[in-house]
C-alpha cells in the first residue's frame, strides 16, 4: 500500500473549507486560505480574530468550524472538540442542514485524527446526509471521499464519483477530484487514481492543484518503478508550485527517484533541499498522536534516514571528502534528534540548538549509533576527527537483542545477549578508543537503544562501565556548555517516604498505581534476598481488579503501595554527607518545594516516585501533596533564580520509564533539554532502596571532590555497587543513567 505522507494527508483531510458567504469576515476568508496553503499557525491566529469580529450567529458558527478545522490540522484536538460541541449544539436547531453537515464533517476529522475510524465514518455519513438535504453536492462529495479514506469501500467510491459527476467544472471540483485521486492511489485503485489525476491536469488552472496532481501522478509512477516518467512529472510539480510545503514534498520524491536511478549525487542535493525546507515549515506541519506515538516521526524520519544512509555511502566512496560528508551526517542526525524532542513535547519551540562542540578533551569520545533501514552505522567523534563504521545488522535485530536483555534484567536472570550488543556497538570502535586512551564515552541513543544503558554491554570479561565513564545525551547540540569553574555544592534534598494528599490527586486524575497480582510480580534480583523496589504499576481505575473498590479503600491501598521506606535513610545519609537540610513528606509540599528551588541551588536531589512515559502529559514526579508534571518542572527550573547560573544537576532516585516504549526515556532527556538544567541522573527501571542509598551516597561524596566530573563520579558509584555481593547483579547498578553535560 502506498505510503501516505502528512503533507498529502493534510490536503485530503481538509477537503473543503467552509464556503465564504457574503457575511463572512475578511479574517475568515484569509484564515481558510491559510489552511489550504498549509500555514496552520497563521490560520489559527486569523480565525481567532474572525471569532472575535463575528457580528452574526452564522459568522460565529462559520469561524468556529474553520478554527476547529485548523486545530485538528495542528494536532490540537483538545481545543477542537469543545469548540465543535458548542457549535453543534447551537447550530443544529437553527441553521440549514448544510452548516450542520460542515460541523459533522469536522467531527469526522476529529475522530479520524484520534484513530477512531468507525466513529469517523459515522460522522461522514451524517455529513453526507445533511449535505444532500441542503443540495450541497460538493459537501456530499467531500464526505463520501472521507468515507472512502476510512473504509476503502466501492460504495463510498461510487457515491463520491456520482456527486462529482453532477458538479460543474470549477477549481472546487478539481480539488475534490485531486483528493479522490490521492485516496484511490493510497487504496491501490490505480485505474481510478490515474483517471482522476489526469482529469485535474487536463482542466485545472490553479498552480497549487496542478502541482499536487503532477506530484501524485509522479508518485504513482514511482511505485510502478517507471522512473523516467515519475521524474518528469515530479519536476513539473516543482515548476508549478514552489511554496515550502510543496517544495519539500516534491524534492523528497525527486530524491527517492534519483537514488533509485543510481544518480546519488543529484539525489543528495534533492534530499538536502527537502531537509532544509522541512526546517522552515516545521511548526506548520500537522502532527497526530496515538498512544503517545507521533505521526511526524513515522512520516519524516524515513526522509532523514535515507538522506543519512546516502551521505555515508558517498563518504565511503570518496575518502578525500569523508570528513565533510560525515560531519554533514552528524549535523543532520542532530537536527533529527532535536525535531524528535520537539515532537515529544508537541512544541517546536521547546528545544534550542547551538553549534556542535567541535573541541573535545583528549580523553573523551562521542558515539553516534544510527539505526538506518538495513544496517547500523556508527560515527565516532574523537579529538583526532571523525570516523564512520558500518555494521550489517538491522534495527529489528538490534531491538530483539535489547528486548531480550531488558527482560532478563527485570527477571533478575543472567544476561545473555549483552555481549552481542557489545560486538555490534562497541567492538568496531574499540581499537580506536584504546589507541586514543579514551576514558569517557558519550553516546546519543536512538530507538530501542534508548531502553538500555550502555553500561551493561559486556566484552566477555568486563562490563563497559568498568572501562569507560558513560554519558547519554539527546544530541550534542542540545547539551549546555561546561562551567568554567566547578559550582559550589549547594544541594536541595527532597523526598517522599510516605505519600500524602497526592493520593487524592491521583485518584481524581483516573490513574491508579497498584502492585499487580502475585503471579505478575518479578524478581528483585539475584542478591540472595528480596529487596524493596521503588516500582510503579500503572493502570486505569476501570481495571476490574480495582474498579469495585470504594474510594477510601483504594486510597488506603495506594498509600501503602506508594510508600518508599528507604527514602528517609537515603536523605539522612545525604544530609549528613552534604551538610544540607531535607524536605521530606509534610515539608515536601509542592509550593514549599518551589519556594526552596527559587532560592537557587547547584543541584536538586528528589527521592520520590517519578514516571516518564512516551507522552509527556502522562509523565510526572510526586511531591507529598501534588503531582509535578513536565511543564511545571520546566517553568520551575527556568525561573529568574537560574538565568545566570543554571542548575548543574537534578537527580531522580526513584523515577522509572515506561516499559516497552522507546520514547519514554525522552522524558529524562527532557528534564535536561526542556527545563534548562545541565544534567540529570535517573533510572530506566525500578531500583532497590539499598542500591539507591549506596549509589547516591558514593556519587555525591565523589562529585564533591576537586576535579571530579559527574561522569567519573557516576562510574565510580556503579563500580562500587558491583563490589557489593548483594547488589552485584546489573539489575541493581545498571538502571542509573547520566543525561546531559558530563563535566
Amino acid at each position: 500500500m502506498f505510503k501516505k505522507t502528512l503533507l498529502s494527508l493534510a490536503i485530503s483531510c481538509s477537503l473543503l473549507g467552509v464556503a465564504p458567504l457574503a457575511s463572512a469576515s475578511t479574517y475568515l476568508q484569509q484564515g481558510e486560505t491559510a489552511i489550504s496553503s498549509g500555514h496552520i499557525n497563521n490560520a489559527i491566529s486569523l480565525l481567532q480574530e474572525a471569532q472575535q469580529q463575528a457580528k452574526t450567529p452564522q459568522e460565529h458558527w462559520l469561524a468556529n468550524i474553520a478554527l476547529a478545522e485548523a486545530y485538528i490540522r495542528a494536532g490540537r484536538t483538545q481545543l477542537a472538540e469543545p469548540l465543535l460541541k458548542q457549535t453543534y449544539e447551537d447550530a443544529k436547531a437553527q441553521v440549514p442542514a448544510g452548516i450542520v453537515g460542515e460541523i459533522e464533517m469536522r467531527y469526522g476529522h476529529l475522530a479520524a485524527a484520534e484513530g477512531e475510524s468507525f466513529e469517523a465514518n459515522d460522522w461522514y455519513h451524517k455529513a453526507q446526509a445533511n449535505a444532500l438535504k441542503a443540495n450541497d453536492l460538493a459537501l456530499a462529495a467531500a464526505a463520501a471521499i472521507n468515507s472512502y479514506k476510512q473504509d476503502g469501500s466501492d460504495s463510498s467510491l461510487q457515491s463520491a464519483e456520482e456527486y462529482l459527476a453532477k458538479l460543474p467544472s470549477s477549481e472546487q471540483r478539481h480539488q475534490l477530484l485531486l483528493s479522490l485521486g490521492f485516496e484511490a492511489k493510497y487504496q491501490q485503485n490505480i485505474q481510478v487514481a490515474h483517471a482522476k489525476l489526469q482529469e485535474v491536469l487536463d482542466h485545472s488552472h490553479d498552480s497549487r492543484i496542478l502541482a499536487q496532481a503532477y506530484g501524485y501522478l509522479g508518485n504513482l509512477y514511482e511505485h510502478q518503478q517507471r522512473d523516467l516518467e515519475a521524474l518528469q512529472l515530479t519536476e513539473q510539480a516543482l515548476v508549478n508550485e514552489n511554496t515550502p510545503d510543496m517544495h519539500l514534498e516534491w524534492s523528497w520524491q525527486k530524491a527517492r527517484i534519483l537514488a533509485h536511478q543510481g544518480n546519488k549525487a543529484a539525489a543528495l542535493s534533492s534530499y538536502r533541499t527537502a531537509v532544509n525546507e522541512l526546517q522552515t515549515i516545521r511548526a506548520d506541519i500537522p502532527v497526530l498522536y496515538h498512544d503517545g506515538h507521533s505521526s511526524f516521526k513515522e512520516t519524516f524520519a524515513p526522509m532523514y534516514l535515507a538522506y543519512l544512509d546516502l551521505l555515508l555511502q558517498e563518504a565511503e566512496k570518496t575518502p578525500a571528502q569523508q570528513q565533510s560528508a560525515v560531519q554533514e551526517a552528524i549535523d543532520t542526525w542532530e537536527q533529527l534528534k532535536a525535531v524528535e524532542l520537539q515532537d515529544y513535547f508537541r512544541d517546536a519551540c521547546a528545544v534550542k540548538q547551538k553549534a556542535n562542540q567541535a573541541n573535545l578533551e583528549s580523553n573523551t569520545a562521542i558515539l553516534y549509533p544510527l539505526l538506518l533501514e538495513n544496517r547500523l552505522a556508527l560515527i565516532l567523534r574523537t579529538p583526532k576527527g571523525l570516523q564512520a563504521y558500518s555494521v550489517a545488522h538491522t534495527p529489528t535485530e538490534i531491538e530483539h537483542a535489547v528486548t531480550t536483555v531488558t527482560r532478563q534484567l527485570l527477571e533478575g536472570t543472567p544476561l545473555k545477549d549483552n555481549h552481542i550488543l557489545y560486538d555490534w556497538l562497541i567492538r568496531p570502535i574499540d581499537a580506536e578508543l584504546q589507541k586514543q586512551h579514551i576514558d569517557t564515552l558519550v553516546y546519543i541513543p536512538d530507538g530501542a537503544l534508548r531502553k538500555i544503558p550502555f553500561s551493561l554491554l559486556h566484552d566477555g570479561e568486563h562490563y563497559l562501565v568498568e572501562r569507560y565513564a558513560l554519558v547519554t545525551v539527546p544530541g550534542l547540540s542540545m547539551v549546555a556548555n561546561p562551567s568554567a569553574t566547578k559550582a559550589r555544592q549547594d544541594i536541595l534534598l527532597a523526598g517522599m517516604s510516605e505519600p500524602g494528599p497526592v493520593v487524592e490527586e491521583l485518584l481524581d486524575a483516573g490513574i491508579n498505581l497498584f502492585e499487580p497480582p502475585k503471579e505478575e510480580k518479578r524478581s528483585a534480583g539475584r542478591g540472595g534476598r528480596e529487596l524493596h523496589k521503588r516500582e510503579l504499576y500503572i493502570r486505569e481505575v476501570t481495571d476490574p481488579r480495582t474498579a469495585s473498590l470504594d474510594r477510601n479503600l483504594r486510597a488506603s491501598q495506594l498509600k501503602e503501595e506508594l510508600a518508599l521506606p528507604g527514602v528517609s535513610a537515603e536523605l539522612k545519609t545525604l544530609s549528613n554527607l552534604t551538610q544540607h537540610p531535607v524536605l521530606e513528606n509534610t515539608s515536601f509540599l509542592l509550593n514549599d518545594f518551589k519556594h526552596n528551588v527559587n532560592q537557587g541551588h547547584s543541584a536538586v536531589h528528589i527521592a520520590s516516585h517519578g514516571y516518564f512515559s512516551g507522552d509527556p502529559k502522562k509523565s510526572f514526579i510526586m511531591a507529598y501533596d501534588h503531582l509535578l508534571n513536565m511543564e511545571q518542572l520546566s517553568e520551575l527550573f527556568q525561573t529568574e533564580a537560574f538565568h545566570d547560573r543554571p542548575i548543574e544537576l537534578v537527580t531522580l532516585s526513584a523515577c522509572q520509564t515506561a516499559e516497552g516504549d522507546d520514547r519514554s526515556p525522552l522524558g529524562l532527556s527532557g528534564v535536561v533539554v526542556q527545563t534548562g538544567v545541565k544534567s540529570a541522573i535517573g533510572t530506566l527501571w525500578p531500583v532497590a532502596d539499598e542500591a539507591a542509598k549506596q549509589f547516591f551516597s558514593d556519587f555525591y561524596e565523589q562529585y564533591q571532590q576537586p576535579g571530579m566530573t559527574k561522569a567519573k563520579a557516576m562510574q565510580y558509584s556503579q563500580k562500587k555497587l558491583m563490589q557489593n555481593k548483594d547488589l552485584s547483579h546489573p539489575a541493581y547498578w545498571g538502571p542509573f543513567v547520566l543525561v546531559g553535560e558530563w563535566h
